[in-house]
């Protein structure tokens, strides 16, 4: 059995970051932590938690912890991971930001355009604020072109495979699960996909998809977008994964 500690529990995904890990029998959350104390609590009663310190440090001192579960991020960081996990890693990029809605801290519109290291070119789309012909948040639309034949995932999960001698459609089944919100079916379903990978690789029969390392490189593309957007530059990403302007070239 793993215990660990979720941490950061106060947002929307919390609940069902929680849940997922109860489809599993050797997994147990033991302690939950967030500087909202209230909703650490309300989440610690109906998860059946007993433990909820009142500091992290309190937190990482329990002693029967085999992981923590931080529960951060939003769309845009996993678009910019999906890029990266079909597309390779990223040579350069630019970004352009538009903040739409006023009642808000950040932007609500950004527009990626990046020059993978095999020179293909990748263009990332993300909208709060659009208006678009079929709204159906958070479902993500790829398409991918190439000399000969092409793939696309569009609305509910309709994955059409074409080349010159026609076009396959294939219908894409999402596991249901009794306590995802069915607008969220897919996310929610992801989120037990990815803690069976996590927790294969701590029990030694797996490599993880998503470790540290690999976060960091993602989270160097949602960095590089960002000076982009303000310095209105292309961000070069070198080899070693640092971060240099057109202009200091």
């Amino acid at each position: 059995m793993h215990r660990f500690a979720g941490r950061d529990v106060a947002g929307f995904r919390a609940r069902y970051q929680l849940a997922a890990w109860n489809e599993f029998l050797d997994a147990e959350c033991v302690a939950i932590y967030d500087r909202d104390r209230s909703k650490a609590l309300q989440l610690a009663e109906q998860f059946g938690i007993k433990e909820v310190p009142t500091s992290e440090e309190e937190l990482f001192q329990l002693q029967s912890l085999d992981f923590v579960d931080v529960i951060l991020t939003d769309i845009g960081t996993h678009i910019l991971d999906t890029a990266r996990f079909l597309f390779g890693e990223v040579a350069e990029l630019q970004c352009q930001t538009r903040q739409i809605h006023h009642d808000i801290a950040g932007e609500d519109v950004a527009t990626v355009l990046m020059r993978m290291r095999d020179d293909a070119i990748v263009v990332c789309n993300m909208s709060y604020a659009s208006c678009c012909e079929s709204d159906l948040f958070p479902q993500t639309f790829v398409s991918v072109g190439g000399t000969r034949a092409g793939v696309s995932l569009g609305a509910d999960y309709r994955l059409s495979m074409y080349d010159k001698g026609g076009v396959t459609i294939e219908h894409i089944e999402i596991p249901k699960y009794r306590w995802a919100n069915p607008a969220y079916e897919l996310v929610h379903a992801s989120i037990v996909a990815c803690h069976q990978n996590l927790l294969s690789s701590l029990q030694g029969t797996s490599e993880a998809e998503t470790t540290g390392q690999d976060n960091l490189r993602t989270l160097q593309l949602v960095d590089s977008a960002y000076r982009s957007a303000k310095e209105r530059q292309t961000i070069e990403i070198g080899a070693e994964h640092r971060m240099k302007t057109t202009a200091d070239r």
